[in-house]
């Protein structure tokens, strides 16, 4: 069967998650992925869909909070998802790089392989540092970002978008933490989320 879905990185990265907030997890949590299995080749959904994905050359690791998989070259990948674009969605996620990225060759953090209507998350794509890509619409979404370069620290991203007639809406919050006590030096992203209604964080500071 054919993977839709991949989470992909080109370097060496360490991806973790952080529960979203859905105003109604039941109907509004499309996918969380904790990434806190701490081994094993499964990585499981723990929102009412209940996704499993198989994991590709990562390895299981200390996060943010809890486990985290750390990617050199591997990915998690999911048979189709059966998930239809919303109308709107928040995605959130955390990230580290193991090195500096201020430009180079294209990575992708959330890939569909056969393009479509999801989300790719990618850097360095198009001329574009940090972005977001849907296939339908054939243009790179840039993040809202003062940041020319991510060094390798942990990154919390919430993206937050709603598609309208004629394209979509995009305002990222992107906050970079202060380094946690004995994390290792590699690129993470502590969960991921992606819920289908547009949450608006009080707290987050748009940099």
């Amino acid at each position: 069967m054919k993977k839709l879905a991949y989470f992909l990185v080109a370097v060496t990265f360490l991806m973790s998650c952080v529960l979203a907030y859905a105003a109604d997890p039941e109907k509004d949590l499309l996918i969380y992925l904790p990434f806190d299995e701490g081994q094993g080749n499964k990585a499981e959904d723990v929102s009412p869909n209940g996704f499993v994905g198989d994991v590709k050359n990562a390895k299981w690791v200390e996060g943010v909070v809890g486990q985290a998989l750390h990617f050199k070259g591997g990915s998690v990948n999911f048979d189709p998802l059966k998930i239809d674009q919303p109308k709107e969605m928040t995605i959130e996620f955390w990230f580290k790089p193991d090195d500096k990225i201020e430009g180079g060759n294209r990575i992708d953090l959330l890939y569909r392989l056969n393009g479509g209507g999801r989300p790719h998350i990618t850097f360095n794509r198009g001329g574009v540092l940090f972005g977001f890509y849907f296939a339908t619409l054939g243009v790179e979404l840039e993040a809202v970002t003062n940041y020319d370069a991510f060094e390798p620290e942990w990154y919390y991203s919430s993206d937050r978008r709603a598609r309208r007639q004629r394209g979509c809406i995009l305002t990222e919050s992107l906050i970079p933490k202060q380094k946690p006590v004995g994390m290792h030096a590699w690129i993470s992203v502590p969960k991921v989320c992606v819920s289908q209604r547009v949450r608006v964080t009080p707290t987050s500071s748009t940099v």
